[in-house]
């Protein structure tokens, strides 16, 4: 382990939006949570909910053929006040 003295400062200590991405399984969190919204809809009776919901969890499931780039923080503008 570095000693905080000798650390490289050059490399942020925070990691980037699409460090942070990669770390996190969005869409597999998507696709379980609308197929377990549409378990929850078909119980309540809502059928056209349910089959927009299981779309929904077959979309996510798949892989993306591209993704947007996360802009990092001191790339994005600065947010009015």
């Amino acid at each position: 382990m570095q000693n905080l003295a000798t650390q490289d400062r050059t490399e942020p200590p925070n990691p980037t939006a699409n460090d942070m991405l990669a770390d996190y399984p969005v869409r597999e969190y998507v696709a379980a949570m609308a197929a377990e919204l549409a378990l929850m809809a078909r119980w309540d009776g809502d059928e056209a909910l349910a089959a927009a919901l299981d779309a929904v969890s077959q979309q996510a499931a798949r892989q993306p053929v591209s993704s947007i780039p996360v802009p990092r923080a001191e790339e994005s503008p600065a947010r009015p006040d």
